[in-house]
């Protein structure tokens, strides 16, 4: 849902990146009880440049 309004408000913005930037800096954090699918960024909408 936060890609989806981010792209309506600031459709340059940095979310994508950062969030897996983030994951990949802590490898142990479970995103899977986050809520992620397991192979979430592979999705297109993970993956629009």
């Amino acid at each position: 849902m936060i890609i989806y309004l981010l792209n309506t408000v600031n459709p340059n913005h940095t979310f994508r990146q950062k969030l897996k930037e983030l994951f990949a800096k802590y490898p142990n954090v479970d995103v899977c009880a986050m809520g992620f699918p397991a192979g979430w960024y592979n999705e297109p909408l993970w993956n629009i440049v």
